[in-house]
């Protein structure tokens, strides 16, 4: 019993900092702004992509789909101009 609690203690301390390497190591992803033109008004969003999903925000709502064979910008466009169409812009 007093082994197996003094390989725990030696655990530990491995355990913690494989935790804070994996937080450390992550950074948010890259942000960037987009607009786009619907009924004469401009209307802005942030988008950003997270491994496959890219995402993109309003003040109001946000919108988020996969990225397949699509340019990130042009399907940010087309998510932002969903959100316009459905009022949340």
């Amino acid at each position: 019993m007093a082994q197996r609690e003094a390989n725990r203690v030696e655990l530990l301390p491995r355990i913690q900092q494989i935790v804070d390497n994996r937080f450390m190591d992550t950074k948010p992803p890259a942000r960037h702004p987009i607009t786009c033109e619907f009924d004469g008004e401009t209307h802005k969003a942030t988008y950003w992509v997270a491994g496959k999903i890219l995402t993109v925000a309003t003040r109001k709502a946000g919108n988020s789909k996969q990225v397949g064979t699509m340019e990130p910008e042009v399907l940010a466009r087309q998510l932002l101009l969903e959100l316009v169409k459905a009022g949340k812009a």
